[in-house]
């Protein structure tokens, strides 16, 4: 299967792997997101698209869940939460 993320690198640089730099604490982080991928055979595209022109995203990375429901009443929001190892190590 193949999953195309649209991102705005200003709002979510999170979601970009390469905004994460080569230390140990983001490792676990990297792996993770790797062995799911490999798991379910999926192909990852990740896509700049200014947030201006994906409101729906925009709204929903800044956590505006009540503008995404005007933006687009039919979407339906699941709150998760990453599996434990994908959180990296936290610091002391």
């Amino acid at each position: 299967s193949s999953t195309i993320l649209q991102t705005n690198p200003g709002q979510t640089d999170h979601v970009s792997f390469t905004g994460y730099p080569s230390t140990p604490e983001y490792n676990s982080i990297l792996i993770s997101a790797i062995d799911v991928l490999i798991k379910y055979s999926i192909n990852l595209h990740v896509l700049f698209v200014p947030g201006h022109e994906n409101s729906v995203v925009d709204a929903l990375s800044r956590f505006q869940n009540d503008r995404v429901q005007v933006l687009s009443p039919r979407l339906q929001i699941y709150k998760s939460e990453p599996p434990r190892d994908a959180l990296g190590v936290s610091k002391k």
